[in-house]
């Protein structure tokens, strides 16, 4: 009898090791990396499509988005997230709307603090 407990003792013993060494694999997702937006690398082509045949005049109300200042003006004073990205009217109607896919881009560059 003092065998067999025994013999159980060291199968349990072998069986909790064995559990307890067991390795994991990562869980994995289907979601893309985030990929840090910048204005050189791909917020200018948006906004080449979208908005400078309006927005090209520094001297104009408009802005000029031809370049990072002129852009990032309309950023700093609120302008550009309250049109673009809060109340989506621009580009106009009329105009040739904006993709979704876009409208993202340019929101998270914004909340990525606009790199340039």
């Amino acid at each position: 009898m003092k065998n067999s407990v025994h013999i159980a003792a060291s199968i349990l013993a072998g069986i909790l090791i064995a559990v307890s060494c067991k390795t994991t694999k990562p869980v994995q997702t289907n979601a893309a990396p985030k990929v840090t937006l910048t204005y050189n690398g791909s917020i200018k082509n948006i906004l080449e499509q979208n908005c400078n045949s309006c927005h090209n005049n520094p001297e104009k109300k408009k802005g000029d988005f031809r370049n990072y200042a002129g852009i990032k003006a309309k950023i700093d004073n609120g302008t550009f997230k309250d049109r673009v990205i809060v109340k989506k009217d621009m580009p106009p109607s009329g105009r040739n709307p904006m993709s979704a896919e876009d409208y993202d881009s340019l929101k998270q560059w914004l909340e990525a603090g606009t790199p340039e």
